[in-house]
């Protein structure tokens, strides 16, 4: 009769010799108890009565999961100190088996894992697991570099308070941005006749990290839309209701651009809702308006800093002779650095 083979061999065959051990032990508990009993706490050979003790199992019962074991040599057989008797000899453990005990145990509570676990005859699964992690890993840099940046752009124009040219203003930025470097890093998305409910749509569906506002505006807040097709009157919005609305999101606004006079006197309580606010310190025309704006999100799309964009869109407005080129300005909430801000990633 041919002896069978060990479990463990000389030629490395790590993952071999783990995976017949764990099926040699399989789902019985008796022989899963004693593999633990043995190769637990202490040096000394464990005889058979103490493991009958130990584990509180029939003696005979338990020399038959021991000597399939034992054959296997996932325990090993050794001799005690007593001489002669039924526990002359004891059962010690096997070296590697102690080294691997975790893993065995796992996959013995888990034998799907075997599954999974590359040998030399299962080779594929080693390279399966090398090329799942290399796209794993591409496809996390790709959504990295695909990260963009999202600009919520609302405008309103209520005609009971004087129109203005926000739909050229809007198309001066679009041409900017798609003339910029990163162009492909903006989405744009644009709201027109914006009322309260279209703004919160707006934040759900979307989540910007820029919220840009073209419109009327005073000290007190903005002037949104009311729905009206004829002899709009607009409906008035003040800058905590505004604050509030920002913040009604699990992923805030990090930049507010109000594009609209006198919107400066509300930075300060906006600041609870995001980090930075750049606001109109006055009237500003609709020239002005629309040369900052394209200015601002030009070099924005160039990925420069929120406080460098702003600067250049003064001096856009300078450079075109505007007198409310001083307008535009910029507060940020305590602890956020102007000139970090930088809201395109370049990678």
């Amino acid at each position: 009769m041919n002896k069978p083979a060990p479990v463990i061999d000389t030629h490395a065959n790590h993952e071999e010799n783990i995976e017949r051990i764990v099926k040699l032990i399989g789902r019985n508990k008796l022989r899963l108890r004693i593999f633990e009993f043995v190769h637990g706490r202490g040096s000394r050979p464990k005889t058979v009565t103490e493991i009958c003790e130990g584990l509180n199992s029939n003696r005979q019962v338990a020399l038959n999961q021991v000597n399939h074991l034992a054959k296997h040599r996932i325990i090993l057989k050794a001799s005690t100190s007593q001489k002669g008797g039924p526990d002359r000899w004891g059962y010690t453990k096997n070296d590697f088996c102690m080294a691997n005990k975790q893993e065995i145990l796992r996959k013995v509570a888990k034998p799907e894992l075997l599954l999974r676990m590359p040998t030399k005859r299962r080779p594929e699964i080693a390279a399966v697991q090398r090329m799942s992690e290399a796209v794993l890993k591409r496809v996390k840099s790709q959504s990295r570099s695909k990260k963009k940046l999202r600009v919520l752009y609302l405008l309103a124009n209520p005609s009971s308070q004087g129109s203005l040219r926000t739909d050229a203003e809007f198309r001066h930025v679009e041409e900017e941005i798609s003339s910029s470097k990163y162009r492909d890093k903006i989405d744009l998305v644009i709201k027109m006749a914006t009322d309260a409910k279209s703004m919160l749509k707006g934040l759900n569906d979307f989540r910007p990290q820029v919220v840009h506002f073209s419109g009327h505006g005073g000290k007190q807040g903005i002037w949104l839309d009311d729905g009206k097709v004829d002899k709009s009157v607009g409906s008035a919005m003040k800058f905590d209701l505004l604050a509030e609305a920002l913040a009604a999101t699990d992923s805030p606004p990090k930049l507010l651009v109000l594009n609209a006079c006198d919107t400066l006197a509300g930075a300060d309580v906006l600041l609870n809702a995001v980090e930075a606010v750049i606001a109109m310190s006055d009237s500003i025309s609709d020239v002005g308006a629309a040369t900052f704006a394209a200015q601002f999100y030009a070099a924005i799309a160039s990925a420069q800093s929120t406080e460098v964009a702003l600067k250049q869109a003064k001096v856009s407005m300078k450079a075109a002779s505007l007198r409310d080129a001083h307008l535009p300005e910029i507060i940020f909430r305590k602890g956020i650095d102007p000139k970090k801000q930088v809201l395109i990633n370049k990678r």
